[in-house]
């Protein structure tokens, strides 16, 4: 779309009246944002996304989301996750503010340090890997996050995960979960009661 608009420009203005080059960029930059959301993808890694609209799917190709690819997108809504993706890095997603919903697949292994922290109005959280590995602090501050679902296989929940997730009243906890990290549902403060599965053998500070 951006680019044929720029073509449609260019037909009525004679390459010789002008610096050609210049009058691109200008062109370029007066496009709306929509226009020019882009995807900077390098070796199958989202390195960065421009903000500006409010659904977008990764595309097939791309098996790594970048550190902080996403950060403070706040007109993002919707994100498809694509089934070549394995990890998502740290803070990739962090300040995303608008966005509602998320769908973690099974092929997504990694989930980095703070990577949704401060997606203030993300109300839902779906993990299906049971062998995924989810970071530090990666939901912390979800004010909103009143549904998660975590797959029964899940062994650890690392620390501060669901820190400051003020909206959960409730979480079933993974039944094979070993370990309850630090602080990782510290100041959840409407959950009333946790059942912890049988197999816990370490619980930090919560």
């Amino acid at each position: 779309m951006a680019i044929s608009m720029i073509l449609d420009n260019l037909q009525h203005v004679k390459s010789e009246a002008i610096n050609s080059e210049k009058y691109i960029q200008k062109l370029i930059s007066s496009l709306p944002i929509e226009a020019m959301r882009a995807l900077n993808v390098e070796e199958n890694v989202l390195i960065k996304c421009k903000d500006g609209s409010p659904s977008i799917k990764i595309p097939e190709d791309v098996v790594e989301v970048g550190a902080s690819a996403f950060k403070n997108c706040e007109k993002l809504e919707t994100i498809i996750i694509s089934d070549s993706v394995k990890s998502l890095g740290n803070e990739s997603f962090r300040g995303c503010k608008s966005l509602r919903s998320l769908n973690l697949p099974n092929n997504v292994k990694h989930v980095g340090e703070s990577s949704f922290r401060d997606c203030i109005n993300l109300t839902e959280l779906v993990v299906t890997n049971p062998e995924i590995e989810i970071g530090e602090r990666a939901f912390e501050n979800c004010a909103n996050l009143s549904s998660v679902t975590l797959p029964d296989g899940m062994a650890e929940i690392y620390g501060g995960v669901f820190n400051s997730c003020k909206a959960l009243r409730e979480i079933k906890l993974p039944e094979k979960l070993t370990i309850l990290g630090e602080s990782s549902l510290a100041d959840c403060i409407r959950i009333k009661k946790i059942e912890v599965p049988d197999n816990v053998t370490k619980i930090d500070d919560m």
